[in-house]
C-alpha cells in the first residue's frame, strides 16, 4: 500500500500478509469460467438433441421405398422435403395427387439446386454457437422462410403466371389438410 503520509504506508504493509498472486483468484475468471461451462452444456444439449432427432428420422426412412432418381416415397401423409447433402433425396409422401406431386416435386428440385441442405446445416451450426442468443434464433427462423419463399417463386417461375394460382392454391390446400407445413 503507498499512502501519501510519510512512515504510515510502511506501518500498514508490515501489518498485512505477504501477497500471493497465484493463489487469488479474480472474481471475473470465476465467471468466465462458470459461463464458459453454461455455454458449452448448451451446445452439448442442442447436439445431443440434433442427433436424437437425426436417428428418429433416419428410423422413418427406413420406410420409404425408393422410386427413381433421387425421389423416394414416404407412407402416410406428411410434409415433402430434402434429406442428405451429398447426395440429396427427394422424399414425398404417398398422398400426394398428380398435381401436388408435380409441384412439391419441383419445388423440392430447386431446394437441392440452390443448396439448400448445406445452408441448414451452416444455419443449425450458427444455433449451435450461438444458441443462447435470441437474434440468432431470429435470423434462423428468417433465414429459413426466405428459403422457403425464394424456392416458391423459382417454382412459380418455372411453371409460368398460368399456374401460379393453382401452385398457390395446392400449398393452401395441403397446409389446410394437415399435409404440409408452413415455414
Amino acid at each position: 500500500v503507498s499512502l501519501p503520509l510519510p512512515g504510515v504506508s510502511d506501518a500498514v504493509n508490515a501489518s498485512l500478509p505477504a501477497g500471493n498472486p497465484a493463489a487469488s483468484a479474480n472474481p471475473l475468471q470465476i465467471w468466465i469460467f462458470v459461463l464458459s461451462c453454461i455455454w458449452i452444456l448448451g451446445i452439448a444439449v442442442m447436439l445431443a438433441y440434433s442427433m436424437f432427432s437425426l436417428l428418429r428420422l433416419r428410423k422413418k426412412l427406413k420406410a420409404a421405398s425408393h422410386e427413381g432418381g433421387n425421389i423416394y416415397r414416404m407412407p402416410g401423409h406428411g410434409t415433402p422435403f430434402v434429406y442428405g447433402l451429398i447426395r440429396p433425396r427427394i422424399y414425398l409422401s404417398q398422398a400426394l395427387n398428380q398435381k401436388e406431386e408435380r409441384y412439391m416435386l419441383l419445388h423440392e428440385q430447386i431446394h437441392i439446386r440452390r443448396r439448400d441442405p448445406l445452408f441448414r446445416t451452416l444455419a443449425y451450426g450458427a444455433l449451435c454457437l450461438h444458441w443462447f442468443n435470441p437474434l440468432v434464433w431470429w435470423a434462423a427462423s428468417l433465414s429459413r422462410r426466405d428459403c422457403e419463399l425464394a424456392c416458391d417463386a423459382g417454382a412459380i417461375r418455372r411453371l409460368g403466371e398460368g399456374e401460379r394460382f393453382a401452385y398457390g392454391r395446392t400449398l393452401v390446400d395441403m397446409i389446410a389438410a394437415g399435409r404440409t407445413t408452413l415455414l
